[in-house]
């Protein structure tokens, strides 16, 4: 598909609203994954709008989880489903089957420009339903 056509932006967001798209395939992939290695995680960014019935499109998936679920993550599930997204990539990655890019935040990390500030990403409470 030409991305520049001027049917591929209502294609790609007719595809996203009716939850088809790669973004949702994605998701769909990396929650059945993480449950199948029991890390715990949360949808954070874009899709957590989405789940929380604010619609808008987005083009990534990004997820929250603590640093050792981080290294079990890139331990167990990064290989034949995701990539780095370049080399030495340690937080950011790329689903194999659709391309989409996928990003991780750990908690304790600072949003931004990542340098220290009173507001901190938290850890994860909610247990993953299994």
């Amino acid at each position: 598909m030409n991305m520049r056509s001027t049917d591929a932006v209502p294609e790609r967001a007719a595809q996203f609203f009716m939850k088809t798209s790669d973004v949702h395939t994605t998701l769909r992939d990396l929650a059945d994954g993480l449950k199948d290695a029991r890390i715990d995680y949360a949808v954070i960014g874009g899709m957590s709008l989405n789940l929380h019935g604010f619609e808008r499109m987005t083009i990534d998936v990004d997820l929250l989880m603590t640093q050792e679920n981080l290294v079990r993550f890139r331990n167990e599930i990064v290989g034949p489903g995701y990539s780095p997204a370049f080399e030495g990539a340690k937080k950011r990655f790329k689903s194999t089957r659709t391309g989409v890019p996928v990003g991780i935040i750990a908690s304790g990390e600072y949003p931004g420009d990542a340098r220290p500030k009173p507001v901190a990403f938290l850890i994860p409470r909610v247990p993953l339903k299994r």
